[in-house]
């Protein structure tokens, strides 16, 4: 599948589980038994942990695809998802056999990924089957990347058609727990060709939100021939995502001129990727900081900010009263345009952009806690004041802001500049 189809790719699911506030497990009629769903993602204790989802998923005669997001925390063999069957009902299972290799088969012979996966690293693993009736029809990737493979014993194809349960963190006939994190499982009725798999991996579903459930938040993009279009998702504790100014992505510098998102975007435990077009006027109000963009904080809950400290853009973080920061080099009052990108994984490494070029980094993993869960605000032009609800007067900034984007996927480097450059020429920036 090339990748200018994977938009398409939506109509071939037939499984989806994102761990969105436990709302995806009763779509899928799961039976939760001590699996906790908690920032975005379901954490399996490897002991009782496991989703019973009934017969269903057979995978019989068809091509597949299964994509998931893990970090593992066990070395020992479990099952990450698993329809297995008995001897005359051939099944298959997602296994991380002894020593984190990930393995997809049936009990009788499995593919297997000559590469571990590391322990307590988020990894992107995606499955292909072709419907070959072949074990070299099976691929193994991670993060996109197709890997070397070995063969255990004789697979049984094609699966067929069974009557055991579909389980995920366990095994459909033995006990086979899984210990780790789960933040997506997919599985589509369509195998992707490695530019496909790459494609999935590298985001281009960051271009089309439509198709991924916990991909893009909101986006907000100004349109030289319409108003400025508003995108609503519901996903993510996102309940409603508002333009509240009428001047399209002005901002004067006053006290009454910033955007205010009210309580969204808390971090949760998984990517946070934020990236704007930001016009900074050489005239500023009189004071040292001036506000740009953040998710506020009182107490001891999270934040994250950008805002301007004598024109140089500062990026902080702030956790339990300890604060992470790092300065650019660059004064942004030049009234020109930039695009600007703030990174921060689930591994905690923070890192923000200006036209692609970095302005600093910082690893905060020592306080970063990526569960609290804050009624402070999030705000686009402003410096809040110390309760976090309201702007602190005089400290807002006289800018033009334009094609923010937020998400809960950090989308790879090739793909930013590619988006980078289309609208840097699409807007004669």
């Amino acid at each position: 599948m090339a990748k200018e189809s994977l938009v398409h790719l939506s109509r071939h699911c037939i499984f989806r589980e994102t761990f969105n506030s436990g709302y995806a497990i009763a779509r899928n009629g799961g039976d939760n038994t001590d699996v906790v769903v908690s920032g975005g993602t379901g954490s399996f204790n490897g002991t009782s942990s496991r989703i019973n989802y009934g017969n269903k998923l057979s995978l019989y005669n068809i091509e597949i695809t299964i994509n998931v997001y893990i970090k593992i925390n066990t070395s020992s063999t479990c099952r990450i998802l698993s329809k297995e069957g008995t001897s005359n009902q051939r099944g298959w299972a997602l296994y991380s056999l002894s020593g984190r290799y990930i393995a997809f088969g049936d009990p009788g012979g499995f593919v297997k990924c000559t590469t571990p996966l590391p322990l307590n690293k988020w990894v992107n693993v995606t499955i292909t089957y072709d419907n070959s009736n072949s074990m070299s029809g099976i691929k193994i990737y991670y993060d996109g990347i197709l890997k070397n493979t070995s063969k255990d014993g004789t697979t049984n194809l094609p699966f067929e058609i069974n009557s055991n349960n579909l389980i995920m963190g366990d095994g459909s006939i033995s006990s086979s727990r899984y210990s780790g994190e789960i933040e997506l499982i997919e599985l589509y009725s369509k195998a992707l060709d490695s530019g496909g798999v790459e494609a999935l991996h590298d985001n281009s579903l960051f271009l089309h939100p439509d198709i991924h459930e916990l991909n893009c938040l909101a986006y907000y993009i100004s349109n030289p021939y319409q108003k400025d279009l508003v995108t609503t998702f519901t996903n993510n504790n996102v309940s409603l995502f508002k333009n509240n100014l009428t001047d399209v992505s002005s901002f004067s510098g006053s006290d009454t001129s910033y955007l205010d998102y009210g309580d969204q975007f808390d971090l949760g435990k998984l990517d946070l990727y934020m990236s704007f077009w930001i016009k900074i006027h050489t005239e500023q109000p009189s004071n040292v900081i001036t506000g740009i963009i953040g998710k506020w904080r009182t107490g001891s809950y999270d934040k994250y900010l950008l805002y301007l400290v004598n024109g140089k853009l500062r990026t902080l973080f702030m956790s339990e009263g300890s604060q992470f920061y790092y300065d650019s080099i660059q004064d942004f009052r030049d009234n020109q345009w930039h695009f600007i990108e703030f990174l921060l994984d689930r591994d905690a490494n923070m890192e923000t952009f200006s036209d692609g070029d970095s302005l600093g980094s910082i690893n905060i993993s020592t306080q970063q806690s990526y569960n609290h869960q804050t009624t402070n605000k999030f705000f686009i032009g402003a410096y809040a004041d110390g309760t976090g609800l309201a702007p602190l007067s005089g400290y807002n900034a006289k800018m033009q802001f334009d094609n923010f984007v937020i998400s809960n996927i950090i989308p790879s480097k090739k793909l930013r500049a590619r988006v980078y450059n289309s609208i840097k020429q699409y807007f004669g920036r």
